[in-house]
């Protein structure tokens, strides 16, 4: 969902009631571990590679595994979650 410019896409239950001002910091996987994840918290989509591509349904664009970041978890602000990288925003 959107908040203050960054979609939340998956994992964290995402709403729009849970803006924040913060900009969260991200955790740097190899693109193995970001599949994982991917595979593990989007349980809608069937991720075959990073390469796949998704519509986003906040903002309306697609994107690639490639392009979110992987934020929150122990101590990241909130649970862990895939957000849209500010690079394209």
């Amino acid at each position: 969902m959107l908040k203050d410019g960054v979609c939340r896409l998956v994992g964290g239950g995402a709403s729009r009631q849970d803006a924040e001002m913060v900009s969260l910091p991200t955790i740097e996987l190899s693109a193995k571990d970001q599949l994982d994840l991917l595979r593990r918290l989007d349980s809608t989509h069937e991720w075959e590679s990073v390469c796949d591509q998704r519509y986003c349904p906040c903002c309306r664009e697609l994107f690639s595994g490639r392009e979110v970041d992987l934020v929150g978890g122990t101590r990241g602000f909130g649970p862990l979650r895939f957000a849209m990288s500010d690079a394209r925003m």
